[in-house]
C-alpha cells in the first residue's frame, strides 16, 4: 500500500481532478480510452485513475477545442501526449 501512496502523492483523484476541470468522470474516461488525455497514473489494481494538477491545462484545451468542432482525433494531434510528461506518467 505504500508504494500506490507514494505513486499518488501530490495527484488528484478522477472526481476532484473531474470538479477542477469542468469535465465528467465519463468524458475523461471517454478521453482516456482515446488516447487524447491520459491519466498521470493508473492504479494497476483498482484501474483507478489519477491526475495531476497541470492537466487541467490540457483537459481546458480538450474541452474548448471540441466546443469549437474539433473531432476527437483531431484534437489527439493537437494536445501534447503523455510521453512528453515522461516524469509523471507510470502506467
Amino acid at each position: 500500500m505504500a508504494d500506490m501512496h507514494e505513486q499518488t502523492t501530490g495527484l488528484l483523484g478522477m472526481g476532484a481532478f473531474s470538479s477542477l476541470v469542468r469535465l465528467s468522470v465519463r468524458m475523461l474516461r471517454y478521453y482516456d480510452k482515446q488516447a487524447v488525455l491520459l491519466p498521470a497514473y493508473t492504479d494497476p489494481e483498482t484501474g483507478y485513475r489519477y491526475d495531476a494538477g497541470d492537466q487541467s491545462r490540457d483537459a481546458v484545451l480538450v474541452q474548448t477545442l471540441r466546443d469549437v468542432g474539433f473531432t476527437v482525433s483531431a484534437i489527439a494531434t493537437v494536445v501534447p501526449q503523455a510521453d512528453a510528461r515522461a516524469g509523471i506518467l507510470c502506467r
